[in-house]
């Protein structure tokens, strides 16, 4: 039976539209049940309560029109008799790379043993929850908000719930709900008093504030359970450091008490390159406010994962108790498959690599966990291509794949990241999606999901197909964003250069770049393998051979044995498209060999972490006697992280100063050794 038939969506009064928080009560007597199913979807994130103890569930990203339900069995949460239901609901209200714009609201039913007992309509109870305060402030406009919590404030009257219009669920959840670990507590690694030092936002105020390091008898007092602090100092209150003890994504969760009430900055980040948390950069606000209360302060956030390694707290107070800070560490459930190698030292990468896949995998692939959480189809290349070795995982990358082909635009792209909305694309990574379906399909052996997107592969494919131009190219689409990798002409961003060199437009249709044909002519052969046996075959493979000989005719330079970046340069300079030529088939004997040879010789710029993949895959498709130079090659770039503490692979090799110090420290699209170790090297 569908378990929305009799449902209702339903909502609560609200004077704005962003950042709220509603609670939703109702209830259901049982005298006995063998089996009790609660169903519910929701407008972003919720937080189910039954009798008081929370249920590790949260929704699954989707869209308006197309929304998924999950299915929780709650028998071991109930209790003959009454049973209470309390369900927290949060409401972006904001369009981020991870969110677009719903209609607010919840929508549930309790079934038990078949039977259906209660469903969500005008009879259930709703709250707001206004210690939650509708902030304006993003921790990054592809995160969304984060909280502002006053625990001295009344929550909000109990009314009856309100009945909204919105598109009934249709999809139960296909992949498993995520593992809630008990908090993993901070170390404390320093601690002091703090004075402020200017600052617009709370994070500015921290990452600015004067620190003075304190310790020992006068100030702080280790219990039973924490620290005691007090000091008469002239501060303005006391902060904290703690250690995590790794990369840790999870659920923020502390108990403190004070002796008044006060307010609590928590700021997180991956690392103490300022001998602090790195809380503000770039306009990015990473720190959370709190609220306290005087007495017993006990908070657990079950809205949002953050990624860190460090907390710094900074406590508006002269003395209190800290008990605990620490994250309830959140992963997907994995079979953890081991490394094919007995080598130490590729035992030590196999390991972080995996650790990188795990925390960037929760409702969706996501490029990182601190700073974006976005789901982007290369990065995801990479991460499924891993995700089959070392866990052999795969409904997973089809959610992922699904969520990405629903996202598709009007003018034929999928958007940057799936499901939210942003104001730029990259033609690159609608294409590479061509070949991450096929690629799930041959590995997977589903060939369910192709048949179920072949509409969006079609829009895509024909898209790219009404570009090519008489030369049998396509040249770079203005208003888009024409990157490849973060190397110097292949980063063109339409915002600025942000320190890249890069070329511009010459004028309207007239610049063309290997890396997007080479792209292109590969999503044509790839969509001709997942139209195998028809007429669409034939088409899309003579389109890709016909680029693939234009590819050579416009940027191969016989002087140089190799590929040029533009169509005007005089000679070879990025790895990367020596790499691509090979990989779409445009380089073939001689001067696949010549553009190998250049990939080797380390004379023009190297492929960032995550393009290596592209790189090796060339060097190895074309002769495993590569093998030797590609894991020599792995051992040396890779170790270097290691070595310098990492337990999770970097954005780029510059690690956290990248990006004007935004540089994120566990970036799942750098895990590329686990699938080279995995495909390549011969279990043993």
């Amino acid at each position: 039976m569908y378990p929305f038939e009799n449902a209702k969506w339903i909502f609560g009064k609200a004077d704005n539209e962003k950042n709220l928080y509603f609670n939703f009560f109702t209830s259901f007597n049982l005298e006995t049940a063998e089996k009790v199913r609660f169903h519910i979807s929701a407008c972003r994130k919720y937080a189910l309560e039954i009798n008081s103890v929370f249920v590790p569930a949260s929704q699954l990203d989707d869209y308006e029109d197309n929304k998924i339900y999950d299915s929780i069995d709650i028998t071991p949460y109930c209790v003959q008799g009454e049973n209470k239901i309390k369900i927290g609901l949060y409401c972006s209200g904001a369009n981020t790379a991870t969110n677009r714009i719903q209609q607010h609201g919840v929508i549930f039913s309790v079934f038990a043993d078949g039977k259906e007992i209660l469903v969500s309509n005008e009879d259930c109870a709703v709250q707001r929850d206004r210690r939650y305060a509708p902030i304006e402030e993003f921790i990054t406009w592809q995160m969304g908000y984060g909280f502002d919590f006053d625990s001295t404030v009344s929550l909000g009257e109990i009314e009856p719930a309100t009945v909204v219009e919105k598109p009934l669920p249709n999809r139960p959840r296909a992949i498993s709900q995520l593992v809630i670990e008990p908090v993993k507590k901070g170390v404390l690694l320093a601690q002091g008093v703090f004075k402020e030092n200017g600052g617009e936002t709370n994070a500015e105020k921290m990452h600015k504030a004067f620190l003075s390091h304190k310790e020992g008898k006068g100030f702080i007092e280790i219990k039973d359970e924490g620290f005691a602090f007090a000091t008469e100092d002239d501060c303005q209150g006391a902060y904290f450091l703690f250690g995590l003890e790794g990369e840790t994504v999870g659920l923020l969760d502390f108990s403190l008490e004070l002796d008044s009430d006060a307010e609590v900055l928590i700021g997180f980040g991956e690392h103490l390159d300022d001998l602090r948390v790195r809380s503000f950069v770039g306009g990015r606000n990473f720190c959370l406010r709190y609220k306290a209360k005087k007495g017993e302060n006990k908070f657990f956030y079950p809205f949002a994962r953050f990624g860190a390694k460090f907390l710094q707290i900074h406590v508006y107070a002269k003395q209190g108790k800290i008990n605990y800070f620490g994250l309830r560490h959140t992963v997907y459930p994995v079979r953890d498959l081991p490394c094919p190698s007995s080598d130490g030292l590729h035992k030590l990468i196999w390991s972080a690599g995996v650790k990188t896949l795990k925390e960037c995998m929760h409702e969706h692939y996501e490029d990182c966990p601190w700073r974006e959480q976005g789901l982007y189809s290369m990065d995801s290349r990479v991460q499924m291509l891993c995700g089959y070795f070392a866990f052999e995982e795969y409904p997973f990358a089809r959610n992922s794949l699904v969520l990405m082909a629903q996202s598709l635009t009007e003018d034929g792209f999928i958007q940057l990241c799936a499901p939210g909305i942003t104001g730029v694309n990259i033609p690159s990574f609608t294409a590479i999606f061509i070949r991450n379906v096929l690629e799930y399909t041959l590995y997977s052996k589903d060939e369910t999901l192709k048949d179920e997107i072949m509409p969006e592969l079609k829009t895509i494919i024909e898209g790219f197909e009404k570009r090519v131009k008489e030369n049998n190219l396509i040249p770079q689409i203005n208003g888009m964003w024409n990157f490849y990798e973060w190397q110097p002409n292949l980063a063109n961003e339409p915002w600025g250069n942000n320190g890249k060199e890069h070329q511009p437009l010459r004028e309207q249709n007239a610049l063309f770049d290997c890396a997007l044909n080479a792209f292109v002519s590969d999503a044509f052969y790839c969509f001709s393998l997942l139209t195998k046996d028809s007429a669409l075959a034939e088409k899309y493979l003579t389109l890709s051979n016909n680029m693939n000989e234009a590819i050579n005719k416009a940027f191969y330079r016989e002087e140089f044995g190799g590929y040029a970046t533009f169509d005007f340069q005089e000679k070879p300079e990025n790895a990367l498209i020596q790499a691509l030529a090979v990989f779409c088939g445009a380089a073939k004997g001689k001067q696949a060999e010549s553009a190998l040879e250049l990939i080797k010789s380390g004379a023009l710029y190297p492929c960032s972490l995550s393009m290596t993949i592209f790189a090796y895959e060339a060097l190895l498709d074309t002769s495993l006697d590569n093998l030797s130079f590609v894991i020599k090659d792995i051992e040396a770039i890779w170790s270097k992280m290691l070595l310098s503490g990492a337990d999770t692979f970097w954005e780029t090799a510059k690690g956290a100063s990248d990006f004007a110090k935004a540089g994120s420290l566990c970036h799942g699209w750098s895990a590329v050794p686990v699938y080279i170790f995995g495909k390549y090297l011969k279990k043993e």
